[in-house]
C-alpha cells in the first residue's frame, strides 16, 4: 500500500464524484456496464452531458471505456468502490497512512513554539488551531471524571500562566472543562489519560 498513491487516488475520486449526476452514473455502472446513450436515456440528460460526466469519472480513475463501434461501453474500474470504501472507512488513520503529523505531534510542535524554558505560557496563541492545541494540552492536566473546586483549577493553571482565571474561562468556553455549580470537570473524549 502506497500512502501517496492512495491519497492521490482518493483526491481524484472525490473530485470526480462531486456532482449528483456523476454519482447517479456510478450507481448505474455499479449494477452493470452500460453504453453512454443508455445512460443518457435513463438519466434524461443529453449524450454530450453524459459524455462530459463520464470523462470526469475517467479522470478520477473510477470508470473505464471500451469502444464497440459505433458505441462506447463504460464500466467501473475493477474494485474501485471497494478501494474507495476502504480508504474512507479508515479516515481516523489517514494522518499515519498518508504520512501526516498526528494530533500529538502537532501539539508538541505548537507547545515548543509557545512555552518558555520553564514550560509557561506568556499568552494564548491567537491562531485558533494553536489555541485549541494548547487548551487541549492544558485540559490533559486534569483527571477525567474527577471534580475540581475552582481554587484547585486555579492552582493547576497557575503552574502554566500568570493568568489562570483567563485560561480557566477559555477552557470552559472552548469545551475542555465543564463548570457545574462552582466545580469543574474535564470533558470526556479529548484524548490522553
Amino acid at each position: 500500500m502506497d500512502p501517496l498513491a492512495d491519497m492521490d487516488f482518493l483526491a481524484a475520486a472525490l473530485r470526480a464524484l462531486g456532482d449528483p449526476n456523476r454519482l447517479r452514473i456510478v450507481g448505474l455502472l455499479a449494477l452493470r456496464p452500460r453504453y453512454g446513450e443508455e445512460l443518457a436515456e435513463i438519466l434524461q440528460l443529453s449524450p454530450a452531458t453524459v459524455s462530459h460526466h463520464l470523462g470526469r469519472l475517467r479522470e478520477g480513475r473510477l470508470v473505464r471505456s471500451f469502444k464497440e463501434p459505433p458505441y462506447v461501453r463504460y464500466e467501473l474500474e475493477s474494485g474501485v468502490l471497494s478501494r474507495l470504501g476502504a480508504l474512507l472507512e479508515v479516515a481516523q488513520d489517514w494522518p499515519e497512512a498518508f504520512g501526516l503529523p498526528t494530533e500529538d505531534a502537532l501539539m508538541e510542535q505548537t507547545l515548543r513554539s509557545v512555552l518558555d524554558e520553564e514550560g509557561r505560557l506568556d499568552t494564548l496563541p491567537s491562531s485558533p488551531r494553536h489555541r485549541t492545541l494548547v487548551l487541549r494540552w492544558l485540559a490533559l492536566h486534569f483527571e477525567p471524571g474527577r471534580i475540581y473546586p475552582e481554587r484547585e483549577v486555579r492552582r493547576i493553571l497557575l503552574e502554566f500562566s500568570d493568568d489562570p482565571d483567563g485560561l480557566r474561562r477559555e477552557l470552559v468556553r472552548q469545551g475542555f472543562l465543564q463548570r457545574e455549580g462552582g466545580v469543574f470537570r474535564r470533558v470526556e473524549g479529548i484524548g490522553g489519560s
